[in-house]
């Protein structure tokens, strides 16, 4: 009978109630036990992982707004490009470079060019 009183004594004592627990919890009085005192190294180190981990999502942010901004920016070069080099084009056409001649008092050749042949 001994036994029986003993074994239902050890589950008292190893059954906690979670209002303990909770109240602990709230007024802080868990921090001042030996077990978090010892862990107190580990929990820093998680803290600080914790810091590195927002500090690499701000800077992939950060990255990804660059990457856009780069983005538009080749875009509009892009574009730039193009419309410079369709005007460059229109305006090496012998037609437009004749009549730019004309206003400075030059006449296109009708005569083609001759090749000169010199012998050694």
């Amino acid at each position: 009978m001994n036994k029986v009183r003993n074994t239902s004594n050890e589950a008292k004592k190893e059954e906690k109630p979670t209002g303990n627990i909770i109240a602990s919890i709230l007024n802080g009085s868990f921090l001042t036990k030996d077990s978090i005192i010892n862990q107190l190294p580990f929990l820093a180190f998680i803290g600080f992982l914790l810091v590195l981990y927002i500090y690499n999502g701000y800077q992939s942010e950060k990255t990804i707004r660059e990457l856009y901004k780069a983005d538009t920016e080749l875009k509009e070069l892009k574009s730039q490009y193009t419309t410079t080099f369709s005007k460059l084009e229109s305006m090496r056409q012998q037609s437009n470079v004749a009549l730019k001649i004309q206003s400075v008092g030059l006449v296109e050749s009708r005569v083609p060019p001759k090749k000169i042949v010199v012998d050694k």
